[in-house]
């Protein structure tokens, strides 16, 4: 299953570079980080990673949000929702 994850995601084919993460205000039980990537091109890249507050392996779901053309939306998407 990795494999076939990592043919559909095009990991490897589209490199990024890890430029910060920083922490924003969270909820009860779970942290929030903006994290900001480069693209080979050096167009920039962000994403928000919603992890619980404990230690320890988790369940993980990935979130990939559709923007529709419309950039302005982007990763804001997962945290104030737009209607489909």
């Amino acid at each position: 299953m990795t494999h076939r994850l990592r043919d559909l995601f095009e990991i490897g084919r589209h490199p990024l570079v890890f430029e910060a993460s920083e922490d924003l205000p969270g909820g009860s039980g779970w942290q929030l980080d903006r994290l900001r990537f480069r693209t080979g091109a050096g167009e920039p890249v962000r994403g928000f990673l919603c992890r619980p507050a404990v230690d320890g392996p988790v369940p993980a779901v990935l979130v990939i949000h559709a923007h529709g053309n419309n950039y302005a939306i982007g990763a804001n998407e997962l945290m104030r929702g737009r209607p489909a």
